[in-house]
């Protein structure tokens, strides 16, 4: 359980900590993507997530703002561009 003040705005203030986050992310991952590439909050002495898969790898890849040792990005499968993780998880709810 978190012990931080309850989340209001996820975009601006997110928290994954919060029991919403641990129970079921999916819609607040979607919600953040409709938002920006990559999302702040000032929780945990400020925080910088990237949420999507072109963030994360462009950060991966500048070495020249971004320290990194060894960058591991996937390239996406034919698959997975075709079923977005928000599509499948809708099925199994």
């Amino acid at each position: 359980m978190s012990d931080h003040a309850p989340v209001t705005d996820w975009v601006h203030d997110f928290d994954h900590t919060d029991p919403r986050w641990t129970e079921n992310p999916f819609p607040i991952w979607e919600e953040l993507r409709a938002e920006c590439p990559v999302v702040h909050t000032k929780r945990f002495l400020g925080c910088y997530l990237p949420v999507t898969y072109e963030a994360v790898r462009e950060i991966a890849h500048d070495t020249e703002h971004f320290s990194s040792r060894r960058v591991i990005v996937r390239a996406l499968t034919q698959a997975a561009k075709a079923t977005p993780q928000s599509q499948s998880n809708k099925k199994i709810r």
